[in-house]
């Protein structure tokens, strides 16, 4: 029996003139790789953007995918609690028509929309895939009350969710190894977007004595972004140049800590970039990636600026340290100790011999990261473990 293909974010998903756009990498291509499915609902939270808006984003092209595709969800949801209390009941029914029909679900258990799901039509003819890309437990650190609440109940529903699966699927290993069932098939892949194609053929040369550092990624606490500006202040080296590219709300802080140090020529906002030429433009400037994080599921940052032959300077957390390998394709050091971020950097900006060597690897590592050899990681378990099912 051929089934809907239900896949509820908890990202959001832009709209323009009836197309649509994500703010990262919008390949759909893994979407073919759901054999028995005769139609795929994409459910998030939807916003609106302006014609001048959208250069920022990546737009999805459903033409790539075999089967007929289509966007559900709730436009234009205001921030913060209120705004999931004022579109619950709006959020009911849309959830009503969804399943109204068997389905597979390939979701996480991170958002209020993915709990009602659970807990409202589990017991409807629907079979469940896992898609665990973040350690929920870290919510946990939040500021919010609310936001604290929600990390106790998303641990537990995931927990109740894992063994209700036919298949677990995570991003990281480490993630696997903390939350998996033991009893349930389980498969590691991660949606890491580079092709073989993209993958440079040597890496950047420096040229002069500026030393270009790049941070890619969500600009909030548990990135470790005042980390990383604190270690280039220490430093103090006029060679030493660091781009932020993303947006969040740590963006204001991080503007003040600028300007109160008298930072403004060494570091520079570069704002969104738009997941392809333009973000890759960013990446391929920097002489390394650095990337602070307190917790990460995995960071698929790494994996592209490897594509660039770029090494990279990342926290022994999360996944991270499955992707980096210190003093191979890049230098791990400790979550919060500035002064081992300060070490590395100064290491791959006296060292440039050491910094090439672990350029070289640094593409051998993204040639091992390609979409196409993940997603058959998908595919191999999906035709096991799920399609005889269907």
């Amino acid at each position: 029996m051929e089934r809907r293909l239900v896949v509820i974010g908890d990202g959001k998903i832009f709209e323009n003139r009836g197309e649509y756009y994500v703010q990262g990498p919008a390949n759909l291509s893994i979407f073919n790789v759901f054999q028995g499915i005769n139609e795929i609902v994409l459910w998030s939270r939807i916003y609106t953007i302006s014609d001048e808006e959208v250069e920022k984003y990546s737009k999805y092209d459903f033409s790539v995918v075999k089967v007929p595709i289509r966007v559900m969800g709730i436009y234009n949801q205001k921030s913060g609690l209120k705004g999931y209390l004022l579109t619950l009941w709006k959020r009911k029914k849309s959830l009503d028509q969804l399943f109204n029909a068997p389905c597979l679900v390939y979701s996480a258990m991170g958002s209020v929309t993915q709990w009602m799901m659970f807990l409202l039509y589990s017991k409807k003819e629907i079979l469940f895939i896992s898609r665990t890309i973040g350690d929920h437990e870290f919510i946990s650190q939040a500021k919010y009350w609310y936001a604290k609440i929600g990390a106790k109940v998303a641990v537990n529903l995931s927990n109740a969710y894992y063994k209700k699966c036919i298949l677990q699927t995570w991003v990281s290993k480490i993630l696997e190894k903390k939350y998996a069932v033991a009893s349930i098939p389980s498969v590691v892949f991660h949606d890491c977007q580079i092709s073989k194609k993209d993958v440079k053929a040597s890496p950047k040369i420096r040229e002069g004595k500026e030393f270009n550092i790049i941070f890619v990624g969500r600009l909030s606490p548990e990135k470790g972004i005042l980390d990383l500006l604190e270690a280039i202040k220490q430093l103090n080296r006029a060679e030493i140049k660091l781009r932020i590219v993303g947006e969040g709300r740590e963006r204001e802080k991080i503007e003040k800590w600028i300007k109160d140090k008298h930072m403004e020529q060494s570091i520079s906002l570069r704002g969104l970039k738009a997941w392809g030429k333009e973000l890759f433009a960013e990446i391929e400037w920097a002489h390394c990636l650095a990337i602070p994080s307190y917790n990460e599921g995995l960071g698929m940052v790494c994996a592209e600026a490897m594509s660039c032959g770029i090494p990279v300077i990342g926290s022994h957390v999360g996944g991270i340290p499955e992707i980096v390998k210190d003093d191979y394709n890049g230098i791990l050091f400790e979550a919060g100790n500035i002064k081992q971020l300060e070490e590395g950097i100064l290491t791959l900006f006296d060292k440039d011999d050491y910094r090439l060597e672990l350029s070289h690897n640094a593409l051998k590592t993204a040639m091992e990261n390609t979409y196409e050899g993940q997603n058959e990681k998908f595919r191999e378990a999906y035709m096991k473990y799920v399609y005889p099912q269907l």
